[in-house]
């Protein structure tokens, strides 16, 4: 009996130190990538993601970085492929350990819009329809998920400024997003809470 309670002591303390491990090694790579140190972000997220390969979070993040990187990059389309092709890499670990998280949801769609960004004629009207599927399916699991409403809207903006379409419903999807963001609480310290900062700096300089 001895044996079996100290078994069960030693699973949850084991339990325990990987975590800490795992948050502190995220930590530091977050950090990292907020200091512009892109490419030892993305070393230190890749080495994550084969000592944790049970663990979606790492490969998340590692698909967060590449997918803005990718953004940011629009303008040189050997850089944004690069980094859109990692990106999609990383999304699809994300999503084959955690197929119903809706956080890997929102960058699974973010990828297919950046995907758009690069080649808007050829990718426009084919990845529309998944990308718009992929927030549905998201918003049905976690309606009060701030990503899923700022980053469908900016999707949907960016797609409305193209036709010429009204973007008023889109700000106020933002808007929206931006009043979750204040009451969303994150299920751990190393879970995403991010979006809210873009979010008020989106819809400063596109909804006046």
């Amino acid at each position: 009996m001895i044996r079996l309670i100290m078994y069960f002591v030693w699973m949850f303390c084991s339990g325990l130190i990987a975590q800490n491990t795992l948050e502190t090694d995220l930590q530091k790579a977050l950090n990292m990538w907020e200091e512009n140190k892109i490419s030892e972000a993305v070393k230190l997220l890749e080495a994550i993601v084969v000592s944790e390969h049970q663990d979606w979070l790492p490969s998340y993040y590692l698909g967060v970085i590449h997918v803005t990187e990718a953004f940011k990059n629009s303008q040189n389309k050997l850089l944004m492929e690069n980094h859109l092709k990692n990106a999609e890499k990383a999304s699809d670990l994300a999503f084959k350990l955690a197929p119903n998280e809706v956080e890997v949801m929102v960058i699974k769609a973010m990828v297919l819009t950046a995907w758009v960004v690069y080649d808007p004629m050829v990718n426009g009207q084919s990845l529309s329809p998944e990308i718009i599927a992929w927030y549905g399916k998201a918003e049905k699991l976690e309606p009060n998920n701030p990503r899923v409403y700022f980053k469908r809207a900016q999707f949907e903006l960016g797609s409305a400024k193209f036709l010429g379409m009204s973007t008023k419903p889109m700000c106020e999807q933002i808007q929206k997003s931006i009043q979750l963001f204040d009451n969303f609480k994150p299920k751990s310290n190393i879970h995403p809470n991010w979006g809210k900062l873009e979010a008020l700096e989106f819809i400063a300089a596109n909804c006046k």
